[in-house]
């Protein structure tokens, strides 16, 4: 009994190696094409700005032309997100504002979230000053919770309200000081029974998926020094929390 088991979960972990292959070829892809997308994104904003310039050129036109450059800036930007979402990068410590991270992690998600009727709501500290970490992989660890607080709320009621927050936690100087970021989401919460277990690897309550997210993302946040944890939200729901020192130098 216990070899047919054993065997069932080997094929289970195969398939999802398979897939999770299969994400990253798609992920390139991606990649490829956004670098693609660039060019005419830049062309299309050129031609607008050049004719919203020309002389005689009536308010309507002019307002429709803006609305064109908006929506292409917008695109660039997000684009840009992927780039440098999707560049492989190793443990690259340097200054990093968290909340640009945050933002940009945010826009990454922006149409989907919108489309799946999840509001978001940023309650960022504009004191938090920037730090010593590695962006990248912070944005992967928001990218991950964000997705996973979405998806909750959408299997539970076809939407929902997201909360992301940051805070200084000052302490007596500015190695003992933290910088906590929240992800509050109104969905269904976690169990009690699976909270212990939800940054093991390999553990998941999805039929796809390899279960190793949260244990990356855990990984990723002990390695700028800090913590991570879930907790129920005060309205119901899910929050997780992270808590990064503040850091002026590289660490060890």
């Amino acid at each position: 009994m216990k070899e047919h088991l054993s065997r069932e979960n080997e094929t289970k972990l195969e398939k999802q190696l398979v897939q999770y292959a299969k994400l990253a070829s798609a992920g390139r892809a991606v990649l490829r094409a956004a670098h693609e997308l660039i060019n005419p994104l830049t062309l299309i904003l050129g031609y607008a700005d050049f004719i919203q310039n020309r002389p005689g050129l009536d308010s309507e036109t002019r307002e429709d032309l803006q609305k064109i450059k908006d929506a292409a800036r917008r695109a660039i930007r997000i684009v840009d997100n992927l780039l440098e979402f999707g560049k492989a990068k190793r443990q690259e410590k340097r200054l990093t504002d968290i909340n640009k991270a945050l933002r940009r992690t945010l826009e990454l998600v922006d149409y989907q979230l919108k489309a799946d009727n999840i509001r978001v709501i940023t309650e960022l500290d504009e004191e938090i000053p920037c730090t010593v970490a590695d962006g990248y992989q912070l944005q992967q660890t928001f990218l991950h919770i964000i997705n996973n607080a979405h998806y909750a709320m959408k299997e539970a009621h076809g939407r929902g309200t997201l909360t992301v927050r940051s805070k200084l936690l000052e302490g007596e100087g500015l190695d003992s000081a933290l910088i906590r970021i929240e992800f509050i989401d109104d969905g269904p919460g976690i169990p009690q029974e699976i909270m212990p277990k939800l940054f093991e690897p390999f553990f998941t309550t999805k039929e796809e998926g390899l279960g190793l997210g949260l244990s990356v993302c855990k990984e990723i946040v002990e390695h700028h020094g800090g913590r991570i944890w879930a907790e129920d939200a005060p309205r119901g729901g899910a929050k997780f929390v992270i808590e990064i020192p503040l850091r002026e130098l590289e660490w060890p």
